[in-house]
């Protein structure tokens, strides 16, 4: 994903977020039918007189919830988007543990604030029976809880999806592949882009013979992995830097899923990239 897409994308969630956020405010603080305030000065007779209860600080626990899930969720594709490999395997686990906290404790707020905001007839009646439940309370408190787990439900998909490629690499457990056979693979790519061969399927076709080349250690590739997955199966099997890594990996994204037309830039940076990775297996 270029850095362009990232931006957009970005910036795509960031507005969902706020107008997310808008949203339940405003459902919030509707007008519900066809009431209005009593005039001023207005005393309601003994027998509707109610207990009320000034429930202003569950008011503001439940926007803080609302608040701290936004930012969680952008911290999330923040991390999911730029972060380091092991840092987001590290911070995804942190979010999800902290995202179970903090449903729990929304859904506590919200059965309290729904309690605290039933309005009570005779005190010396039966409980259950005194109570009038306030519809519209109820069903605030339940779209008020329904936004905070979509936002955590969007951020452990996320952290899910940062430590299933982090796992990608955990599951060689400490299988080291060969750097001569990869390297022979990366030669062999090289020679038959300078030939004249179509960029992309010769670029596919160095990546499927990694996976054949994985598979035949023993190490069976997940089909619906990911280039990205791949790359932290690569980076445990071969050991290899960081940064070729990466360029690699690029490269392979590139050309699985990109419909631009191929150009001599194109087929220029691609050897350039191949050839990097080459030396750096030479020099392990």
């Amino acid at each position: 994903m270029s850095t362009g897409q990232k931006a957009t994308l970005l910036a795509v969630l960031l507005a969902g977020a706020m107008l997310a956020g808008s949203l339940a405010y405003n459902v919030e603080h509707l007008k519900w039918g066809p009431e209005e305030e009593p005039p001023q000065g207005y005393q309601a007779p003994p027998d509707e007189n109610r207990v009320t209860v000034d429930h202003s600080w569950v008011e503001t626990v439940r926007w803080l919830l609302i608040a701290v899930g936004v930012i969680i969720a952008v911290i999330a594709v923040l991390i999911a988007l730029w972060g380091e490999e092991a840092t987001r395997a590290k911070i995804a686990k942190a979010i999800m543990r902290a995202l179970v906290q903090i449903v729990a404790v929304a859904l506590l707020v919200a059965v309290l604030y729904t309690v605290l905001s039933l309005r009570f007839g005779d005190p010396n009646a039966p409980l259950f029976q005194s109570v009038r439940w306030d519809w519209r309370t109820v069903t605030d408190n339940l779209l008020v809880v329904a936004s905070i787990i979509v936002l955590a439900v969007a951020a452990v998909a996320i952290a899910w999806f940062a430590l299933r490629r982090e796992k990608a690499g955990e599951d060689l457990g400490e299988i080291v592949i060969s750097r001569d056979e990869a390297a022979a693979i990366i030669t062999g790519a090289i020679k038959e882009i300078e030939e004249g061969a179509g960029l992309r399927a010769a670029v596919l076709r160095c990546y499927s013979s990694m996976v054949k080349l994985f598979d035949d250690k023993g190490v069976r590739l997940r089909p619906q992995m990911t280039p990205r997955e791949f790359e932290g199966a690569v980076r445990n099997g071969l050991k290899l830097q960081e940064e070729s890594l990466t360029a690699l990996t690029r490269l392979f994204e590139e050309a699985r899923y990109s419909t631009h037309e191929i150009t001599e830039d194109d087929r220029g940076r691609a050897l350039e990239c191949l050839d990097s990775v080459r030396r750096a297996l030479a020099s392990g």
